[in-house]
């Protein structure tokens, strides 16, 4: 394997790191201020604009804040904050 994938890989790797930590406190406040179960919060957000953008590292929105986050995904609902 050359070098250049090896890193493109590492990224990858990392890119899911920071993701898993920040989902778990997305997926727990959505599931707090909708009164829903996890599955569903979990289901909720990924199939939004927002929750596509988090998943894709192009965009660079798994690097933010799960707060950050959690405020595009309720502005794109329409959801008070």
């Amino acid at each position: 394997m050359n070098q250049k994938l090896k890193t493109k890989n590492l990224d990858n790797d990392k890119h899911g790191l920071v993701r898993g930590l920040l989902l778990e406190d997305i997926v727990q406040n959505i599931s707090k201020k909708l009164d829903i179960e996890e599955d569903e919060a979990l289901d909720l957000f990924y199939t939004s604009n927002t929750g596509r953008a988090f998943s894709d590292n192009e965009t660079g929105l798994y690097g933010q804040s799960a707060l950050y986050t959690l405020s595009l995904f309720y502005q794109e609902k329409n959801i008070e904050l």
